[in-house]
């Protein structure tokens, strides 16, 4: 990690993650939004993302995607499952480039489709080119 740089990077051959609790009612500071999961180092590759319904996002048509902040689509395209099943959930990536990422990357998940009630921690993995062979 460079020196200044606010994204976790692991040492060696790991799996990292990024973790956040996001919420479906505004009350509790969730519903509709975009919500920072945290930051990929550069090099980082994304392995999958995961979601984990505490309590299954309900009211309105609870829908997301999650990707970089410039991009917020291009890790899930569609996060309704991630919200909507009830314990871990895993969604495909998307295809392109958006699972590479060359520069610190600031991770996002947009709520949409007006929820208003719910609880799921998304968790995205990644590892990092090995510093020393």
């Amino acid at each position: 990690m460079a020196q200044g740089s606010i994204a976790r990077r692991p040492v060696g051959q790991q799996v990292a993650y990024l973790r956040k609790r996001v919420f479906g009612a505004v009350a509790q500071g969730g519903g509709n939004g975009t919500y920072t999961i945290g930051w990929l180092p550069a090099g980082a590759n994304v392995l999958r993302v995961i979601g984990n319904a505490r309590t299954v996002f309900s009211g309105g048509t609870p829908a997301g995607t999650i990707g970089s902040r410039a991009s917020p689509a291009n890790l899930v395209a569609t996060a309704a499952t991630l919200l909507t099943t009830a314990g871990f959930a895993t969604q495909g990536l998307a295809a392109g480039a958006g699972p590479v990422v060359d520069v610190d990357t600031e991770i996002v998940i947009v709520i949409s489709g007006t929820p208003t009630a719910g609880v799921s921690d998304i968790t995205v993995e990644y590892t990092v080119p090995d510093e020393t062979p």
